[in-house]
């Protein structure tokens, strides 16, 4: 793989880098089976949200504490080898495998520290059947011949997985007791909240991804998220009314990342302002024609290096990935790899004999006009609902700049052609 299609890969995945883990193998061999499950105690880990890319949505472990086998095991269901050199292109591609694994208590511990983010750990009020049941599954998934799995971000992780391992050793209490319930929020509403301490990375995100994520996820489906998980078990109770969760105890104390004040959409909605609006005042009030132009011409490149990659990316990501999240991808109405073109806007001075370089313009004229009704098109059909995805953060922030900017093109080709 060329040096090009290197940072391609590496940038795909590092925006769809959802990750719900940890990022080490451990491999440890398994504990025997608790003899006096009485005894045992299982508790709920739920971690918080920190910095890297891979924990911005929390983490969900189980820890099975043994007095009488001495045994204190910590069970992680969302480890990845990121060793792996084929690691990133997998990850973008879709060819996703985790790993279960278990590790002592005190280097789990240790762990959490040295990530600073705050742990919650509550016990699991379970009978003895119920323990077995929930322990006989955990050790399952992380027997050698099982401990790697196929991951997805939504509906498959290290909290999913656990959900349905506790809801089975309860007999599907855990899911009847939202069965028919809907979230709140969108799966689009949660990346939005979790990535917002990572801007660039959550506006990236809302742009690469499909309707799939505007329809309300069912309270079952939100436990992907861990602390969602730990809120609907908290309110869950046993048949004869005692709750399932014992009251909470903080393991480790951390703060949460601080979201951003400012997005990214912000940003380059300021970007285009300012530029467009200096070209205005420019060319309109202080008859500056040079300042003018180069203001302009700012706001062209940004359109067209913007509009090119996420077109590019989002091309690949239909023909490339198996990610379904990221195919037929409504923001193409906004984003096209052939705007790209229009840098040949900036690189070329005026044109009058050259009958080639003077048909290359007039081509671009027509593309410009044609891609600013693609623009209008979009709006106009998401506000008749024929497009639900919600695009409409990113059509405020690119699609009405790259809509002025298109039409301002058009007068620029017609300055360079005369």
């Amino acid at each position: 793989m060329n040096a090009i299609g290197r940072v391609f890969f590496k940038t795909a995945t590092f925006l769809l880098l959802i990750l719900l883990a940890n990022n080490e193998i451990y491999a440890l061999e398994l504990p025997p089976l608790p003899q006096d499950l009485d005894q045992v105690k299982i508790y709920l880990h739920s971690v918080d949200a920190g910095d890297p890319i891979y924990s911005k949505f929390g983490h969900t472990a189980v820890r099975i504490y043994d007095p009488v086998g001495l045994t204190d095991q910590v069970f992680n269901l969302g480890i990845f080898d990121d060793s792996d050199p084929m690691f990133a292109v997998n990850f973008y591609t879709g060819v996703m495998y985790y790993i279960a694994d278990q590790y002592p208590f005190n280097f789990a511990m240790r762990t959490y520290r040295i990530e600073k983010r705050k742990v919650w750990q509550d016990e699991l009020m379970l009978n003895a059947r119920q323990k077995l049941t929930l322990i006989e599954k955990l050790y399952t998934q992380a027997a050698p011949e099982n401990r790697s799995y196929p991951y997805q971000y939504f509906f498959d992780n290290c909290s999913t997985r656990i959900r349905d391992f506790i809801d089975f050793a309860l007999d599907g209490s855990l899911k009847k007791s939202v069965d028919g319930k809907l979230s709140e929020d969108t799966f689009r509403d949660t990346v939005r909240s979790h990535m917002s301490t990572f801007s660039f990375g959550a506006m990236s995100l809302d742009i690469l991804m499909n309707a799939r994520l505007d329809r309300s996820m069912t309270q079952w489906e939100e436990m992907y998220l861990p602390l969602r998980l730990r809120i609907h078990l908290q309110n869950l109770r046993s048949d004869s009314g005692s709750l399932i969760l014992a009251p909470e105890s903080v393991l480790v104390e951390g703060a949460p990342p601080i979201p951003s004040s400012l997005t990214s959409y912000f940003w380059f909605m300021a970007m285009f302002a300012v530029s467009l609006g200096i070209s205005f005042l420019a060319l309109i009030v202080l008859k500056l024609r040079w300042l003018g132009l180069l203001a302009f011409k700012m706001s062209l490149l940004l359109w067209s290096i913007f509009s090119g990659i996420f077109g590019l990316v989002m091309v690949m990501n239909w023909t490339l990935s198996s990610h379904e999240d990221l195919h037929h991808n409504a923001n193409l109405w906004i984003f096209c790899v052939f705007d790209f073109l229009l840098l040949y806007l900036l690189l070329k001075p005026k044109v009058q004999s050259d009958w080639r370089q003077s048909n290359l313009l007039k081509f671009l004229n027509y593309y410009c006009v044609l891609r600013a009704l693609m623009l209008v098109s979009a709006f106009v059909l998401s506000q008749f609902s024929m497009i639900r995805q919600d695009i409409a953060p990113v059509y405020l922030t690119f699609g009405v700049a790259g809509f002025v900017v298109l039409l301002g093109s058009t007068l620029l080709i017609r300055d360079q052609r005369s």
